[in-house]
């Protein structure tokens, strides 16, 4: 019997995505979704603990995650941390990370960080930041 979680069975319902093919393909016992995605309009803390704990948990666990994508009619897109329900070690791993982001929401410190600066400042002279100390010297007052 393939298991599916209930977050699985409902981006079946809202997109069509057929669940029984595709852990098939997988060769896994079943798919569960999370405990991270980010879309299109994601903030950089939405996509820096997305890269941080797929990378965690893909080096970890190779073919057992994966990332799935879907369209979004609001944003365009939305990807999701895909994993074989079937992996026990791997199911502690992201319960690990469910907790870990539960007492303190950011998953890597510095990575979201640079992400951050990243988003304020797309240019030399550019910033974007709501700080107006910012470090950079070109923040608006």
């Amino acid at each position: 019997m393939i298991h599916h979680t209930d977050t699985a069975v409902a981006i079946r319902r809202a997109t069509g995505w057929d669940l029984d093919e595709y852990v098939e393909g997988q060769g896994w016992q079943g798919v569960a979704i999370g405990p991270v995605g980010h879309h299109r309009d994601s903030d950089a803390l939405a996509r820096s603990n997305f890269a941080v704990v797929y990378a965690d948990l893909y080096e970890r666990f190779g073919s057992d995650v994966d990332e799935v994508s879907f369209g979004h009619w609001a944003v365009g897109w939305v990807a999701e941390l895909a994993w074989n329900v079937g992996n026990a070690d791997l199911a502690d791993a992201v319960e690990a990370w469910e907790s870990a982001l539960a007492d303190y929401p950011v998953a890597d410190d510095e990575h979201f960080s640079e992400l951050e600066w990243e988003d304020n400042h797309p240019g030399e002279s550019e910033c974007y930041s709501d700080d107006p100390d910012c470090p950079c010297g070109n923040a608006e007052s």
